[in-house]
């Protein structure tokens, strides 16, 4: 749970600003939008801007449970 203390614990290490992200969370919407649009369109691909939105813990999050990315997705990461 993140409370007050985290908060300013994170922001002391890290400044401001800061982006929190709650790997649940991302999983969930990213489930939502996976299944909304799978439902009528069977060959749907999701993808990540990472050229506008490079955030390496976000990538490897998503790459954690995407099963229709293709291959060449991480192909330009290293030790992110």
């Amino acid at each position: 749970m993140i409370n007050s203390k985290l908060i300013n614990a994170i922001c002391e290490k890290y400044r401001t600003p800061v982006y929190v992200y709650f790997e649940s969370t991302l999983k969930k919407n990213y489930e939502f939008i996976r299944d909304s649009f799978s439902d009528k369109y069977n060959k749907t691909k999701i993808a990540y801007s990472m050229k506008n939105c490079y955030i390496p813990g976000i990538i490897k999050s998503l790459d954690l449970f995407r099963k229709n990315m293709p291959p060449t997705f991480l192909d330009n990461l290293r030790d992110v």
